[in-house]
Formats: C-alpha cells, structure tokens, sequence
C-alpha cells in the first residue's frame, strides 16, 4: 500500500505527487472557505437564512402557508383538491377535452355539416 501510494496511484498518491490534483483541491477548499464565510456576514440566501431572523421568520410563514395549501388538496378541498381526490372528477375533465378534440376533427373534416350561415333579407 505505500508503493502505491509512493509510486502516486490512488486518491492519496495522487495528492502527495500530482501537483495538479493538489492545486484543484486546494482551489476547492479555498472556495468552500470563502462561500461559508459569505454565510456567515449573512450574504446571499443561505446567509440570510443562517443570520438574517426576520428572513428565517418569512421563509418559515412561506413553508407554513405552503404546507397548509398541500393539507388542503390532499384533503381534497377546491378544484385542484378534487382533481387531486375525486377520480370521477378527473375522469369527467379528461372526456369531456377528449370530446372537444373529437368535435373539433369533425368540424375540421366536414365543415358544411356544423357551420351553416342563413341569410334572409326582410
């Protein structure tokens, strides 16, 4: 294991003998570095999320308005509710625009047959 690790095979070897896997490396540390300290002066979204309270205390009201409106269609109340519960409802929806689509071929197809215009003078 430490032929390997002396002739640069493996994560390690590589670390201890390629410089450029080094270099990469420490440019990810270095960058990781300046993104936490970032966080920590409260810069960016995660940052106000991690120092900023009135921040954390509307993501927290948004997170609870969201859960509340998830309650609400998986208990089935309002249209989306009911799309979501009621599979007749559904069901319905899907024929009736498959219908509409039937109709609007056959319109398309024949269209003397629905469209008709009169014309009467006095």
């Amino acid at each position: 294991m430490t032929a390997e690790i002396d002739s640069g095979q493996g994560s390690l070897g590589k670390l201890l003998k390629d410089q450029t896997f080094y270099n990469n490396l420490n440019k990810t540390v270095s960058n990781a570095n300046e993104l936490l300290a970032e966080v920590n002066q409260g810069k960016g979204t995660i940052g106000m999320l991690a120092k900023d309270p009135q921040f954390q205390a509307k993501f927290r009201d948004s997170i609870d308005k969201l859960d509340a409106i998830v309650d609400k269609i998986n208990s089935g109340q309002g249209s989306i509710g009911q799309l979501v519960v009621n599979p007749s409802l559904y069901n319905n929806a899907d024929a009736m625009l498959s219908e509409s689509r039937n109709l609007v071929t056959q319109i398309r197809e024949n269209p003397k047959k629905y469209l008709t215009f009169h014309v009467k003078i006095f």
